[in-house]
């Protein structure tokens, strides 16, 4: 495209926006991998606090509502109103809160919906989001946290997706001692979850 507007071969402002996209599209791909390096790398500036995951979630369905309304996807949150705090850091967590949703409007089919939960079980705060989609392959259950591996490939180019969101999931919240899994739901559909431990004083 750079090469057609400085031969005269197209017009700047045909080709201009495209170029934008593109060069933002790769600069978070740069971005994502110097996260991966840092997670690699043991370098990773982790500082956790007591957090309260409700205010998380309520922040990341709040942006993410006009992306859901877009798609017609309904987006929805399912909070345990006595939710006790979690040991997390708050930029990572809302971080990774924000990729599962994200991802999972992306997978939605029209008219489907989308549902943020977040609950207590044992010393862990379960938070999870899910999808009422075709549900995940033995494939993808397995290595969906993969970095570079994308489901659908064609659906991933369409959209700029480098298969690295999901793996940088999983770092942030192995450092911040939790864990992150993912499986197809009974009724259909998919749920990706992470788990995070109860700040020390709510264990």
């Amino acid at each position: 495209m750079l090469e057609a507007i400085e031969d005269g071969v197209a017009a700047a402002d045909e080709y201009l926006p495209v170029l934008r996209e593109q060069t933002a599209a790769l600069a978070e791909v740069i971005d994502d991998l110097f996260e991966l390096a840092r997670i690699d790398a043991g370098i990773l500036s982790v500082e956790l606090e007591r957090l309260s995951i409700g205010e998380v979630v309520t922040s990341c369905v709040r942006g993410l509502e006009a992306d859901a309304h877009a798609r017609h996807v309904t987006l929805q949150a399912r909070v345990d109103g006595a939710l006790p705090a979690v040991a997390g850091a708050p930029e990572h967590v809302r971080r990774v809160l924000w990729n599962l949703l994200a991802n999972a409007l992306r997978h939605t089919p029209t008219d489907g919906s989308v549902v943020v939960f977040a609950e207590p079980v044992g010393d862990e705060v379960h938070i999870g989001v899910e999808d009422s989609g075709v549900g995940l392959t033995a494939e993808a259950e397995r290595r969906m946290f993969e970095r570079f591996w994308r489901g659908d490939p064609a659906r991933s180019r369409a959209d700029a997706n480098a298969g690295l969101g999901l793996a940088i999931a999983r770092g942030l919240v192995e450092a911040q001692g939790g864990r992150i899994w993912a499986e197809n739901r009974r009724d259909g559909g998919a749920r990706v979850a992470f788990a995070l431990p109860l700040a020390r004083e709510a264990a």
